[in-house]
């Protein structure tokens, strides 16, 4: 598969279901390759085209953390014009040639979603804190639909991993109302992307 297709696939289930809660009707215009909706009983249902296979889920995870780092490379380039600094180079080799595996983290949500107000267009913003957050750890913090991951993205990280993700992970999980602990993503099915959560087991 595509990097693009799993990376959208994840993204469009939970936009479908987000949008849904906000009494639109996405789910007429909804297609996927591995999900279908329906709608009367409120329900996402997995096509054979997802294979509960160890090979299938691991692509499709490898494949999704690609579509985060390219997207990373992608916004860093267009807002500071920098994204070609050789200290974004391994990332830069996993995204374009597959050589590597940077490690995704993410808060594991409890089933509170607050969104952008157009949910069809996610944002990212690079303020002074945040590049200041790339040059003294090494990391960029990404929300996507009140999913929080936290992208590895020079070889700095490897210095500052442990005292970053401890300090950014309590500040975020504070009482545990939206998020309750910090996880490496191992497989996509660790991310609750249908927000059973949020809606119950669907």
């Amino acid at each position: 598969m595509s990097v693009e297709l799993a990376f959208k696939e994840i993204l469009n289930i939970m936009r479908l279901l987000l949008k849904n809660d906000l009494n639109e009707n996405t789910y007429k215009s909804f297609k996927s390759v591995y999900f279908s909706y329906h709608h009367s009983e409120s329900t996402i249902r997995i096509k054979s085209s997802f294979k509960l296979q160890p090979y299938f889920i691991g692509s499709l995870t490898r494949q999704f953390k690609k579509g985060i780092y390219e997207t990373f490379l992608q916004e860093y380039h267009r807002v500071t014009k920098n994204g070609l600094d050789d200290r974004f180079n391994p990332i830069r080799k996993f995204v374009r040639y597959d050589i590597g595996n940077p490690p995704l983290y993410f808060l594991e949500n409890n089933g509170v979603h607050f969104v952008e107000e157009d949910i069809d267009n996610i944002s990212f913003h690079f303020p002074e804190n945040v590049l200041s957050q790339i040059d003294d750890f090494g990391f960029y913090t990404m929300l996507i639909y009140s999913n929080v991951f936290f992208l590895e993205v020079t070889p700095r990280a490897d210095l500052t991993r442990e005292i970053f993700l401890n300090k950014e992970s309590r500040k975020l999980i504070g009482s545990g109302f939206i998020y309750t602990q910090l996880r490496k993503l191992e497989y996509i099915t660790d991310i609750d992307f249908t927000l059973r959560k949020l809606y119950g087991n669907k």
